[in-house]
């Protein structure tokens, strides 16, 4: 008779967890520097391949509100799992296969799979992870989403050079079928969530969504998408109207952001325990707008660097305290108050172009870039007053 697998420890799980993140975000960026290769060796406009990222973006920001309730019905283990395959094949599929249809198509595949595989990730800490660990736990996460998006775009840039980009997708579909074997045996195996409802999806949804501190929470969300987020393709325009055209300049400096977020999640912990959930919101509001304060007084370059730095760290610091909060709007829905925060965040990253192109052109820089900190920094203290610590 076989013998039952033995649930790993909560400390194991998480690595695992953070190691599924880190390499299913090596996927997120990895077309970006490869853009003019790919269209050159596909003859393709360089315009129609930048296409590739809103084909992974749309469908990561729709299918999170398909994978949430699945997760929640089913179990967290099990999306995971999936997703990690799906994402392994699509990168594989893409270096075999280099028509241009295959990759848009491809590109969709893997944006599906790997909206699954953050709403899950989050709501398995949730499940397992106490409340008053979890702040650390998400970050930890945190930390590796981004140092996989930051790993995957540098990585590329400089393996396309030894691999080609046929090379580099295949290394990272490899790299990511490893981690899905791993993963196939140390995740949980029960079948569903502990808490899984037998309900349909709007009843999830229409949980989530009685819970007054959900509008917060994902309004929230989608101001900062909007707000920040929104703020990352005027980055090389507001740097070339200070005389700075260097393209390196703007992807060095757009880079401190995430590099922010890694020193934030480095340092979380301690954060959390000097602050609480209320204080670390407020000192996120804040160090982001000053952040967008100092980008509106016109700084070399290197100021800019530093500021996008300290935005970085803001942004993080208050969404993953939005995170957490997500996590207890509706435990016996947990997967769908995650899949509605992600697809708040991404809706206010649709909105947030729109917004900084209306408000750079009529404005100004420096009056946008001050109207934006403003919002944030309410933002920030508004949810730090009205979230407070989430409901134990």
């Amino acid at each position: 008779m076989r013998q039952p697998v033995a649930e790993p420890s909560l400390a194991r799980l998480q690595v695992w967890l953070a190691i599924s993140c880190f390499t299913a975000s090596l996927f997120v960026r990895a077309v970006d520097p490869l853009v003019p290769v790919i269209a050159r060796d596909l003859h393709v406009p360089a315009g129609q391949v930048a296409l590739l990222g809103s084909a992974f973006a749309f469908p990561f920001g729709l299918m999170q509100l398909v994978w949430g309730p699945v997760g929640d019905r089913f179990g967290r283990s099990g999306v995971i799992r999936i997703c990690m395959a799906i994402i392994s094949l699509g990168g594989v599929a893409s270096a075999l296969w280099p028509a241009w249809d295959w990759q848009f198509a491809m590109r969709v595949v893997c944006g599906v799979a790997s909206a699954g595989i953050f709403p899950a990730t989050i709501a398995l800490i949730g499940d397992r992870v106490a409340l008053e660990e979890r702040q650390a736990a998400l970050a930890r996460m945190l930390g590796a989403t981004i140092s996989g998006g930051l790993a995957g775009a540098i990585g590329a840039g400089f393996l396309v050079e030894w691999l080609g980009w046929r090379g580099v997708f295949l290394l990272y579909g490899a790299v990511c079928a490893v981690t899905t074997v791993a993963v196939m045996r140390v995740l949980p195996r029960s079948a569903r969530s502990a808490t899984a409802p037998a309900h349909g999806v709007l009843h999830g949804f229409r949980a989530v969504l009685r819970n007054r501190r959900a509008w917060i929470c994902f309004s929230a969300v989608f101001c900062e998408g909007v707000f920040i987020f929104g703020l990352m393709p005027f980055v090389a325009v507001l740097l070339a109207a200070r005389g700075e055209n260097s393209p390196a300049i703007a992807g060095l400096v757009i880079a401190a952001f995430p590099l922010g977020g890694i020193i934030y999640s480095a340092g979380a912990g301690r954060l959390m325990g000097w602050l609480g959930g209320r204080g670390l919101m407020g000192l996120g509001g804040l160090a982001a707008a000053a952040a967008l304060l100092a980008t509106a007084t016109g700084l070399p370059w290197q100021g800019d660097f530093a500021a996008f730095m300290l935005l970085g760290f803001g942004f993080y610091s208050l969404h993953n305290s939005l995170q957490v909060q997500a996590t207890e709007l509706a435990p016996a829905f947990r997967g769908s108050a995650v899949a509605l925060h992600g697809s708040s965040f991404m809706t206010g990253q649709a909105v947030g172009p729109i917004w900084w192109g209306a408000a750079l052109n009529l404005a100004g820089p420096a009056l946008a870039l001050c109207l934006g900190a403003g919002v944030i920094a309410i933002v920030g203290l508004l949810c730090g007053k009205l979230l407070g610590e989430p409901a134990r």
